[in-house]
């Protein structure tokens, strides 16, 4: 989820959408978005994830919401802070959509990128407190159990753009859409399909293996040495350098793929003892190529960073403390109207069935050409309440 921050657009009146009035537009991805949302008649407020009307593969995506709710409502029982569950799976007119606690705060991506806006990093001890949280959430749902059964659950996409660090420090990891485990409904594991974001895959997970939990423990080192250096442990090639983007993602999978802590990548993980007093040695252990010289668990990687934290003489800030210095400085939430770059709100009107959709007109296919020119008009929709058309 790409969070929008920092430009300044029309503001426009909420949009009815069943029993809730979209009010902002928080983020977007391939196949949805998400809204703040609040209940009619009450005060609360939530973020909604709603799929796009026009998928290509709308089942899939529909599934993955479905399979995102069931992995929620088992891992609720656990009540640790560091999961951001959603709360229910809606069918509003002829619509899916994720209802979500909705959480003040910035994802860890808009964090790192607005610290390098700056030439800054995070402090030793807040990278720590932060990973220390994260490990937290991931061993309870790795630890997943249904019925007395371990689930091997393997979240797939741990990236900043999923980790939500809360106004009060809080970290929480996101979106269990694509995670992978036991007794999921209609789950098929496809050797040779490859999901997750690539800069965040383990070597296994690029060349489409099965995976288990260390897998996530790769993807947790990549996270912690962005978090420690404020740039990508396994980056693409520019656009000047390569401009086809497929062959970018090649570039970064293939690096995935040749990892090697003890020499390929040797000088990152000096990069990270120089920070870090004992990071690197952490870092190569979630960077084992093989899975079975990884650490074993999100618990065993807690305990390694414990300890480290331990050896800090001047503490410094935890992650409560700087997000407290900083939360005035960091972008500003997305302001109630905002419904995002592309200027005007969705409408939400009835589909040839009579059924009601949300309305995308940035994403029609007949806007794309002139979403491509900056000076392009702004597609037309109503900015006024739109009244939704229940089935």
């Amino acid at each position: 989820m790409e969070v929008l921050l920092d430009e300044t657009r029309q503001l426009h009146d909420p949009v009815q959408f069943g029993s809730y009035l979209l009010t902002a537009l928080l983020g977007y991805g391939s196949v949805g978005r998400v809204y703040r949302a609040r209940a009619i008649g009450a005060p609360d407020l939530y973020a909604l994830k709603v799929l796009h009307p026009d998928l290509f593969n709308p089942t899939r995506a529909r599934e993955a919401l479905a399979r995102e709710a069931q992995v929620a409502d088992a891992l609720r029982r656990a009540n640790s802070p560091h999961l951001l569950l959603p709360l229910r799976f809606e069918a509003i007119g002829a619509q899916e959509a994720l209802v979500m606690p909705y959480v003040s705060g910035w994802t860890l991506k808009d964090i790192l990128a607005w610290c390098f806006e700056r030439k800054m990093k995070l402090n030793p001890t807040a990278v720590l407190d932060l990973m220390i949280q994260l490990c937290r959430g991931l061993h309870v749902a790795h630890e997943l159990r249904i019925k007395g059964q371990v689930q091997s659950l393997v979240h797939r996409d741990l990236n900043p753009a999923n980790l939500m660090v809360g106004r009060d420090g809080v970290v929480s990891i996101l979106d269990f859409g694509i995670a992978k485990y036991r007794d999921r409904v209609g789950e098929r594991t496809q050797i040779g399909r490859m999901v997750g974001t690539p800069h965040y895959l383990s070597p296994e997970q690029a060349r489409g293996q099965a995976l288990d939990r260390r897998s996530d423990i790769f993807a947790l080192g990549s996270v912690f040495y962005e978090a420690s250096t404020g740039r990508h442990a396994f980056p693409q090639p520019s656009v000047t350098d390569e401009p086809d983007a497929a062959a970018r993602v090649r570039s970064v999978m293939a690096s995935i793929v040749a990892v090697d802590p003890l020499l390929r990548d040797r000088a990152k993980i000096e990069e990270m003892g120089a920070l870090i007093t004992g990071a690197g040695d952490v870092l190569a252990a979630c960077w084992a190529p093989d899975p079975d010289d990884r650490l074993p668990s999100a618990f065993d990687l807690q305990l390694r960073l414990a300890l480290l934290r331990s050896l800090i003489k001047d503490e410094g800030w935890g992650m409560k403390e700087w997000v407290e210095a900083h939360a005035e400085l960091l972008p500003p939430q997305v302001a109630d109207g905002d419904f995002g770059r592309f200027g005007p709100p969705p409408e939400v009107l009835p589909d040839d069935a009579g059924h009601t959709s949300i309305f995308l007109p940035a994403l029609r296919s007949d806007a794309l050409e002139p979403l491509s020119d900056p000076a392009a008009p702004p597609i037309s929709a109503s900015a006024g309440p739109t009244q939704t058309r229940l089935p």
